[in-house]
C-alpha cells in the first residue's frame, strides 16, 4: 500500500526519461530599436548621406517590419 502512493511520481519520472526530446536550433534574433530612425537606412529607401551597408546586409537576410507604431518614443 505504501508503494502505491509513490506510483504516480514513478510513472511521471519514467515517462519523462523515455520521451524523445525535441532539441532544435535556437533562432538568432537581433532586435534593433532606434527612436526617430524613419527611413534613413538604405534598406528602407535611405537618405543620400546615410551609408549603412551592414544594416542593409542584415535586412536582406532577415525580416523587416515596415508598419510599426509606437504611442511614445522609446
Amino acid at each position: 500500500m505504501r508503494y502505491l502512493s509513490h506510483l504516480p511520481c514513478l510513472v511521471f519520472l519514467l515517462v519523462g526519461f523515455f520521451c524523445p526530446q525535441h532539441v532544435g536550433a535556437k533562432p538568432n534574433v537581433l532586435f534593433i530599436a532606434i527612436d526617430d530612425l524613419n527611413d534613413w537606412v538604405g534598406c528602407f529607401g535611405g537618405h543620400p548621406q546615410a551609408i549603412t551597408p551592414n544594416i542593409d546586409q542584415l535586412a536582406k537576410r532577415g525580416i523587416r517590419f515596415t508598419n510599426a507604431h509606437c504611442a511614445a518614443p522609446l
